[in-house]
């Protein structure tokens, strides 16, 4: 009988291509795909990246998605995205993000900061909690020297933490999905590479088509990624809504939205 800590854990790593929290090690195997050449040079991080950047911040301040958690027919909790007005830090916009999942015996929340010209991640403060034991962690990402530091938070003591080093910019897990609805341009065949501190995936849009989710029926772009460990649905529409998620493996799991609430400044075309 698996634990309710460690079919969580798994359904991070599934639904969400990896997670990097410290002593997990789900995903440790290297995947040679080929990442594509870099298209724009991005002006804050001072390096490439794999899309050019915005062509304004980022800002869906307001916006709220709920998810139910499901592992196959069966709910076993829920999950909440919420996107928080910008903040100013050390002279770089910022985006923020929160996602929030509970389920019976665990709770884990992540605030996520990321560049809002690029969308890609600046920290990552994490808080799970579990009937066993309560974890405080903090990702921090480099994008100049392709670094991720993985710090366990002793109170407010951070300790000396592990970092993983790549050779291009390193992509949030959860923030991933989110970073996809920012694409200008969708059509069939489209492929982008997702690259993590120990994984490498490609991205790859392979259908449009009409699902159901509680929150009712939608016409979708739906990823599949490479190698297949997760596929997302995202709405044909200016939102752009993540409204399906799910992970394939030995467990399949299914993040379906529930309830939709837009941002407060309407999302362009």
């Amino acid at each position: 009988m698996y634990s309710s800590r460690y079919i969580i854990t798994t359904l991070f790593f599934l639904v969400f291509f990896a997670a990097l929290v410290g002593s997990l090690t789900f995903f440790t195997q290297q995947v040679p795909l080929t990442v594509k050449p870099p298209q724009q040079a991005d002006p804050v991080v001072g390096k490439t990246v794999i899309e050019p950047p915005l062509p304004q911040y980022y800002d869906r301040s307001g916006e709220q998605i709920i998810y139910s958690v499901n592992m196959g027919k069966i709910t076993i909790g829920f999950a909440v995205f919420n996107c928080l007005p910008n903040i100013q830090e050390n002279g770089r916009v910022l985006a923020v993000m929160t996602f929030e999942t509970k389920i019976k015996g665990f709770q884990d929340k992540e605030t996520i900061y990321s560049d809002a010209l690029t969308l890609l991640p600046a920290r990552v403060d994490r808080d799970i909690q579990s009937m066993l034991k309560h974890e405080n962690l903090i990702e921090k990402y480099d994008h100049r020297d392709f670094t991720l530091t993985v710090i366990k938070k002793n109170g407010q003591k951070e300790g000396a933490g592990t970092v993983f080093k790549n050779d291009s910019p390193i992509h949030n897990a959860v923030l991933l999905p989110y970073y996809v609805r920012t694409i200008p341009e969708l059509k069939i065949g489209y492929s982008l590479t997702a690259n993590f501190a120990r994984r490498r995936f490609e991205i790859k849009l392979v259908s449009i088509e009409n699902i159901i989710v509680p929150a009712g029926e939608y016409k979708t772009y739906h990823f599949e990624s490479i190698p297949k460990q997760v596929e997302i649905w995202l709405s044909v529409d200016k939102d752009r809504i993540p409204v399906k998620i799910q992970g394939i493996g030995r467990f399949s799991y299914s993040l379906n939205m529930t309830s939709y609430k837009p941002p407060q400044k309407p999302a362009k075309p």
